[in-house]
């Protein structure tokens, strides 16, 4: 998985490739708390944005970090 921004990111969700969004504190590969994946562009009709401000309002804290890391699979 690679390391992208928030607009590489979104285009790769609006492609529906995988997309792996976690924040930024916290290792996708974590045993304890890994990240959300969305499932290869099933979640799509859900707008990026709308996901992320959920994701990061009940995920995002002093601990796990304030903002999002965004992953994708390389290719």
């Amino acid at each position: 998985m690679k390391k992208v921004n928030k607009s590489v990111a979104r285009r790769a969700y609006n492609a529906g490739k995988k997309v792996a969004i976690c924040p930024c504190y916290v290792s996708p590969f974590s045993m304890w708390f890994g990240g959300f994946y969305t499932n290869d562009g099933a979640d799509s009709s859900i707008d990026f944005d709308k996901l992320c401000n959920t994701i990061s309002y009940y995920n995002c804290n002093a601990e796990l970090g304030r903002t999002l890391a965004y992953y994708i699979e390389e290719e």
